[in-house]
């Protein structure tokens, strides 16, 4: 999981979209999201972008936060 002050959150979520896309009627069907797309949030670190430095996350910025939804939103909703 990327920690360094380099990681683009967007960028992230970007890069996963195609996976998100892939299972998104499935998620919607479902009412939850495909453990594939989870699988994909949490390996880019995306799941971490809030969570404080002490504890292993980025501790970014709420806006940040905000944008990287805003993107995985467009893959999926649910997993957004």
């Amino acid at each position: 999981m990327p920690q360094d002050a380099a990681f683009n959150p967007v960028a992230a979520a970007e890069a996963i979209l195609p996976v998100l896309a892939e299972h998104s009627a499935e998620s919607d069907l479902q009412r939850h999201v495909h453990p594939a797309s989870l699988k994909a949030v949490c390996e880019t670190g995306l799941s971490r972008v809030l969570t404080p430095e002490r504890f292993g996350g980025m501790e970014l910025s709420p806006p940040a936060h905000i944008r990287s939804c805003i993107t995985l939103a467009h893959g999926c909703s649910a997993a957004a």
